[in-house]
């Protein structure tokens, strides 16, 4: 004997009611992704659209910010909003530039605990270098590295901790990028 569904053999309007009281399985729900611990974080997930996205893609309240320099030909937005948290650290700005209307960068800076500064930028480059092909020599202060897939990232510590206040907060500069990154920031 075929079982039938409770929906296919009563009144559609008896129905109706039964869906919105529950009769029809409700959507799965995407579980929530678990928090991320230690210092673990792949620099690609820092960008908040992909590469190449259209400025209209850009769904989060921004604001234009006038460039200089390198990126004075491009169109460069910061984020009204706080972006993600870098992991345990609030991001101190996040800019995304658009070039001819799509994403062509993305800058943001973190402070590092003045203590562990030096530590953590090397445990960190540690980590965003595997898979990558240095563009530059890497350093105590600077590490960079363009994927196969062609995204690249530059890190650099702005200031030595040496250099900084104690109990201040360190600069660490990241810029990604869709093509190599040169000796920028």
């Amino acid at each position: 004997m075929a079982v039938t569904p409770r929906c296919a053999v009563v009144p559609w309007a008896l129905c109706a009611g039964w869906l919105l009281a529950g009769c029809a399985e409700a959507p799965a729900q995407k579980p929530m992704p678990a928090p991320v611990t230690g210092t673990a974080v792949d620099w690609r997930s820092l960008a908040i659209l992909p590469f190449g996205s259209p400025l209209q893609d850009l769904q989060v309240p921004a604001h234009e910010v006038l460039m200089f320099g390198e990126l004075a030909g491009k169109e460069c937005y910061a984020l009204d909003t706080p972006s993600q948290p870098f992991p345990g650290r609030e991001v101190q700005s996040y800019l995304l530039c658009f070039a001819k209307g799509r994403l062509d960068r993305v800058e943001l800076t973190i402070g590092l605990p003045f203590v562990d500064a030096a530590a953590e930028f090397s445990r960190y480059c540690d980590q965003w270098q595997v898979g990558t092909a240095g563009i530059s020599p890497r350093t105590a202060e600077r590490c960079d590295g363009t994927s196969p897939q062609g995204p690249s990232f530059s890190a650099v510590l702005s200031q030595s901790p040496g250099d900084s206040p104690e109990g201040s907060a360190v600069p660490l500069l990241i810029v990604l990028s869709d093509t190599p990154v040169p000796d920028s920031p």
